[in-house]
This record gives structure tokens, sequence and C-alpha cells, in this order.
């Protein structure tokens, strides 16, 4: 599995699982060019593949207000579903901040252990095989 490191966080890929990886390193303070270069380097590991994302968030990290608005953001290669893991009381109401008040475009939930966590993404895996919703019924000839 390939890893690539940011000034705030890694990330690594499991292209069978179509699940990326991304753990917040501890002391974290995440700008709005912090929020891009993660996504620039999710972007990197998964390519065009759409995906879901589970997120680590169990360092003491802060987060900008811009940082949070743009992560919200649905954008080329955004992940199916969000799963964020949290274990202090403060990363549980700064996850639960971002998704009542930026309401992120994709589902995005808060979870206590990874496997929780993996086990809700896996609901979505499904979206990940889909490149495209049929815009016609199939004729059916008979």
């Amino acid at each position: 599995m390939k890893t690539i490191h940011t000034k705030v966080a890694s990330f690594s890929y499991n292209q069978s699982e179509r699940l990326l990886y991304m753990t917040i390193l501890e002391g974290a303070e995440i700008e709005l060019e912090n929020a891009i270069e993660n996504y620039e380097a999710a972007q990197s590991l998964t390519g065009p593949t759409k995906h879901l994302l589970l997120v680590d968030a169990n360092s003491n990290v802060y987060i900008s207000k811009e940082a949070r608005a743009y992560s919200a953001e649905l954008k080329a290669n955004s992940p199916i579903a969000m799963a964020v893991v949290v274990s202090s009381t403060a990363n549980r109401l700064i996850g639960n901040f971002y998704i009542n008040f930026n309401k992120p475009k994709v589902p995005t939930k808060l979870f206590s252990s990874d496997e929780k966590a993996i086990e809700w993404l896996k609901g979505f895996l499904y979206l990940t095989e889909l490149d495209h919703v049929p815009s016609k019924k199939p004729n059916n000839k008979n």
C-alpha cells in the first residue's frame, strides 16, 4: 500500500477495498492550504476511482473555518462517504460541529472505533462500483 505524507496528515489507499485512510498528525493545525494539499494527496493516491474515506482524528488538532468549509465542498473525486474516528470529547465536539455546521456534501459520521467506522463505510461500497447512473431504463423487448 502506497503512503503519502503531507504537513498535517498521512494517507494510504487500499485499492481492493477502495478505502482511503487518512491519519491526522498529532498537534496538526490545518489551514486552507493544508486542506488543499491533503485533497491533492488523496487524489494522487485514488486517481479517478470512487472511494471511501476513513479519517483517524484521534490526535489533538485545530482546523480553521476556511479549511472546514473547503473540506465540506463536493469536488472532483470526493469520497462517496467519510467516517471519522475520534476518541476524545474535544475531537467529538469538533467533528459534530463540522457535520452540523459545515454540512459535508458526502455522508459523514463519527465513530469511536475503526471497526465500526469500516462496517458503516462498507454500506456505501456498492456506490464505488457505479461509474454512472443510467439516464434511461433499458429497452425490454420480448
